[in-house]
Order: structure tokens, then C-alpha cells, then sequence
């Protein structure tokens, strides 16, 4: 079993910290450490290396949950989130796998909650993987074609699952605009026009790019995803 969770992102490292910082928030975690591995290196040995944040992630709610049911699984908190620069230049967050530290206590009552915890890192870190996709400047340099961006972003939704899209519509009128044109793999070339929908019978959250804006309404309900791109 793995013993994180990753995903990577095309941006900026300042604003993918920010971006985990108030995605972890929205989860229901306070950060009670953070720790830039690159500085103390630096200057306790003098030694180079990428870019390395350790963010130490807590829900009190869900910490004082497990240390009632287990009273040493502090050596194991907070959840520590990594926030670490690729050698392509590329931003990698990673958090621990609740479920898979639990496991190492040999507690099965603590098993139902790793595996909310895991439910909400794994929604934190799918939106800003998410959300970088999708209002990144140049979406090609992902070297996929504007439908391939636009279908991972639409199976990353679906996983989400009910609730996971509160908030949204206003992360992308917030996160700014998809410039230029999307265009990128074989077949495509050119101006794209893309537009991603999720429906439901009873509403629908929607994501279009119109004149290289992008645009949003929420929904909670039960989803099927499905897109389109054509020149």
C-alpha cells in the first residue's frame, strides 16, 4: 500500500503553497507547522536542493477522535503535507495516507477515521490539482491535448463525489482566466473552444471558456461527467 497521496501541478510554488494552505482549511485542517526543508538545509549545512515545504496538518475534530480511541498516535500527527519543487520544474503535493499510518498501530476502531481523513485530503488535493488545469495560463505545457485536460479534470470531479464542488465556481472567477488558445496532441491545432459539463437530473455545475474566461455555477448533487473540445 502506498503511504501517500500526490498529485502534481504546473505553477508557481508560493501560490501552490497558498493553494494547499486554503484548500487544507476548507477540509477542516489548521496548519501547526511549516517547515521550509530547503532553508534549514541551507543554512544548518550549507547543502543546495529544490524547494521542499513540510506543512503539518490538523482536524481537531478528527485528532482528538483517534487519540480517544488510541492515546500514543501523537507520534503519528499532525498530517504532514509536502509541498516539493520536480526536477522538470513541476510543483508535487503529497500528504500521508492516514489509512496506511493507522495500519502500523494495529487498531482496527481507528480504521473509520483514517479513512475520513483520507477522503478529505484527497478532496483538498484533487482541487488544486484541478483548478491549476483548468486556469493555467498555457494548459498545453501539460503536453496533452485540450480534450485530455478537460477529461482528467472531468474524472477527478466525479470522484470528488457528492458536496465536493461548493465553492467552485468561485475558485475559478477568483484563479483568473485561461489565456491563449488551447491547443496541444495530434488532431489538434489552432483556437480550441472547450466546455466541460457536469449534470444531474436535478441541477448541474457547468465550466466553460468563453473569450478566455472562465466561467461557473456550483451543484452538490449526484454527477455524471462528460466534455467536448472542437476547433
Amino acid at each position: 500500500m502506498a503511504y501517500y497521496i500526490s498529485k502534481t501541478v504546473n505553477k508557481p510554488f508560493d501560490a501552490v503553497v497558498a493553494d494547499v494552505t486554503a484548500r487544507l482549511k476548507e477540509q477542516g485542517f489548521g496548519l501547526l507547522t511549516d517547515i521550509d526543508v530547503q532553508a534549514t538545509v541551507k543554512s544548518k549545512i550549507g547543502a543546495e536542493m529544490p524547494k521542499y515545504r513540510i506543512l503539518g496538518a490538523c482536524n481537531p475534530r478528527f485528532a482528538h477522535e483517534a487519540l480517544m480511541i488510541e492515546d500514543k498516535l501523537g507520534v503519528l500527527l499532525p498530517c504532514n503535507v509536502i509541498v516539493r519543487e520536480t526536477p522538470d520544474r513541476k510543483v508535487e503535493v503529497a500528504s500521508v495516507d492516514p489509512v496506511a499510518a493507522v495500519e502500523r498501530t494495529g487498531n482496527p476502531a481507528l480504521r473509520s477515521t483514517a479513512e475520513e481523513v483520507h477522503r478529505l485530503l484527497t478532496n483538498a488535493l484533487s482541487r488544486i490539482a484541478i483548478l491549476s488545469r483548468l486556469m493555467h495560463p498555457h494548459p498545453q505545457a501539460y503536453r496533452a491535448s485540450a480534450a485530455a485536460v478537460i477529461e482528467q479534470s472531468s474524472r477527478e470531479l466525479t470522484q470528488l463525489g457528492r458536496g465536493s464542488y461548493r465553492g467552485l465556481d468561485e475558485d475559478l472567477e477568483a484563479s483568473g482566466r485561461i489565456e491563449g488558445s488551447l491547443s496541444g496532441g495530434a488532431g489538434w491545432g489552432g483556437s480550441v473552444v472547450c466546455s466541460f459539463s457536469i449534470s444531474s437530473t436535478s441541477s448541474a455545475a457547468a465550466m466553460r471558456s468563453s473569450r478566455g474566461y472562465a466561467v461557473a455555477s456550483a451543484s452538490s448533487a449526484p454527477l455524471n461527467a462528460r466534455s467536448t473540445c472542437c476547433r
